[in-house]
């Protein structure tokens, strides 16, 4: 995408939010400013504010936006940040699922941002979170949204699934699929991964494969560990 196309994303940003102003830099397009929401869920609305920094990368649609609370209005305990401060707009396959579909700077903003601030502002006044498929934070939320995606809830298959898309096991769509259904894999479980495997974020999908193995592969050596030391104490 060329920085015209992203400069006029950015415009129709910063048309639909009129409190956000815009700067350059090299690397990327950063917008801050004030960012209104206004949201309902479950007869539930909420209207609020929140003090924002959104960084658009130039090499936007390959790298993903990201956006921080410089308000600082988002308490700890709400959890959902992530290590470099950027706010944990959803599981990350599922944001490159929507930049996938929609290769927009603006909607992707307008799309994920107003749901997670919902999320903050429903916290704040009520304590808890807004039941709206909300996901646990980290490796465990997107182990979450990986099932999902793959439509299992089998730790085994899953871990057979993502090595396929780490390419450490072949796609055959033909083959009889795993789950055991009788039908080909291909017309069964098959259809997400090969597109997780073709897709151009293929990469992306990837590291979240390895995030997934590494994470299973450390809770199977606990329990590993675990069994030994109950063994040994017989």
């Amino acid at each position: 995408m060329t920085r015209e196309e992203i400069e006029s994303q950015i415009a129709s940003l910063l048309r639909a939010q009129p409190g956000l102003s815009k700067k350059e830099s090299r690397d990327c397009i950063i917008v801050e400013g004030t960012f209104i929401f206004s949201n309902s869920y479950d007869d539930i609305p909420i209207y609020d504010e929140y003090l924002v920094k959104i960084e658009i990368p130039w090499s936007f649609p390959e790298s993903m936006p990201l956006v921080f609370d410089t308000g600082m209005q988002i308490p700890p305990e709400f959890e959902h940040i992530n290590p470099d401060q950027s706010l944990c707009l959803g599981a990350s396959c599922e944001l490159w699922d929507e930049l996938e579909l929609y290769c927009d700077a603006s909607h992707f903003i307008q799309t994920f941002l107003p749901s997670f601030l919902y999320a903050v502002s429903f916290f704040k006044k009520y304590g808890v979170k807004p039941a709206y498929g909300e996901r646990k934070h980290g490796t465990l939320g997107l182990i979450e949204s990986f099932k999902e995606r793959y439509n299992t809830n089998d730790p085994r298959m899953l871990c057979l699934f993502l090595l396929m898309v780490c390419h450490e096991r072949e796609y055959r769509g033909h083959s009889p699929c795993p789950c055991g259904s009788g039908k080909k894999f291909r017309d069964c479980h098959g259809q997400p991964i090969i597109h997780d495997i073709r897709s151009c974020y293929h990469n992306h999908y990837q590291e979240n494969a390895i995030e997934i193995l590494t994470y299973f592969n450390r809770h199977r050596e606990k329990l590993n560990g675990k069994r030994d030391s109950a063994a040994r104490s017989l």
